[in-house]
């Protein structure tokens, strides 16, 4: 087996985050990372190294990508206009495997395990995505409203280094009245009966990957971005 740099005592991947800021007043984004390490002897690992993007707040975000771990600042007290915030609580974790050529493992948002061609050879955690969309109105007001906001995931790519190839597809969600499977990767939420300056939801995501192997190994990168968007807030 290959020395692999970057990985850490926990088998994460210590890759550098961007970091960045939100741009307008209705939109927040949250980008990931998506790390596979696949040896000579066929192990594969996989983690996300998240980032936070908060809309109008001029203050740095910071990700730690060893621990695959967010640190986010507090909520802007003082904002004067709506803003959305997407925050990745958990990254999708498909634990280690081992592919003989090749394989799928495929996670659900409940966290059920479906694997053709590959095994798990260690118990590592495996279990969905979580994000959380807040939606901060910019005033006190205890007016009951209902928001309702689009999500848009964009991780169906697919890469290839050296005899090593992998591709994330077919992003779920569990977000109520989806209908699951998330066919073009967006999916609309609706925060109901709002009556706090900040109101959340949380939902989950699941995904497959595909990993095939012709020869050596390699570490694969796959960015990953999700987005929210206001439709209305009434």
């Amino acid at each position: 087996m290959p020395e692999w740099l970057g990985w850490n005592s926990h088998g994460l991947a210590q890759l550098p985050c961007p970091v960045g800021f939100g741009k307008g007043t209705m939109n927040a984004e949250a980008w990931h990372m998506s790390c596979v390490k696949v040896g000579d002897g066929t192990i594969v690992r996989l983690c996300r190294t998240l980032l936070v993007q908060r809309s109008k707040v001029a203050q740095p975000i910071y990700a730690i990508g060893a621990l695959c771990a967010l640190l986010v600042g507090a909520p802007h007290i003082e904002a004067k206009v709506p803003q959305v915030l997407v925050r990745a609580d958990q990254p999708l974790r498909f634990g280690t495997l081992l592919v003989p050529l090749s394989g799928s493992r495929t996670v659900s948002p409940q966290g059920q395990i479906t694997d053709i061609g590959l095994f798990e050879i260690r118990n590592d955690p495996v279990g969905p995505a979580q994000f959380t969309v807040t939606y901060d109105r910019g005033n006190e007001s205890r007016r009951s409203i209902d928001i309702e906001i689009q999500i848009f995931l964009s991780g169906s790519q697919r890469i290839r280094v050296g005899g090593v190839e992998g591709q994330v597809s077919q992003l779920t969600s569990d977000i109520s009245g989806s209908g699951g499977l998330m066919t073009d990767g967006s999916v609309r939420l609706t925060i109901r009966n709002c009556r706090e300056r900040q109101c959340s939801v949380s939902f989950r995501v699941g995904a497959r990957i595909d990993l095939t192997r012709s020869a050596g190994g390699a570490s694969l990168v796959l960015p990953l971005s999700a987005t929210a968007t206001v439709l209305s807030a009434r």
